[in-house]
């Protein structure tokens, strides 16, 4: 019984952990958008994202990205071919995106 009690206790926590984190990385201020990415030779799906996200001044985790960018794709692995095209996630501020969408 307490071995149950425990393990719901760390899931609760787990799951909490998990809300509160993409709450901050995925937070009213920013929306999660997709940009046509063609990599080069030597890229990697980590670099590449953290590069189309390294402006972000909030938190994120690459690894959460990396993972949408893996879903959207429906690749596998990290593995990207360079010369071939990608949507890639990238984090946009709201009010960045209202000024662009006024233009």
């Amino acid at each position: 019984m307490k071995e149950k009690l425990l393990y719901l206790l760390i899931s609760c926590l787990v799951l909490a952990t998990l809300i509160f984190g993409l709450s901050r990385a995925f937070g009213n201020h920013y929306n999660l958008e997709y940009v046509e990415y063609t990599p080069e030779s030597g890229d990697t799906l980590n670099k590449v994202v953290y590069e189309l996200n390294k402006d972000y001044d909030g938190y994120y985790d690459v690894r959460d990205l990396v993972h949408h960018a893996k879903e959207k794709n429906d690749i596998a692995d990290a593995t990207i071919v360079a010369g071939e095209s990608y949507k890639m996630p990238v984090l946009i501020h709201v009010e960045d995106k209202e000024l662009a969408d006024e233009k």
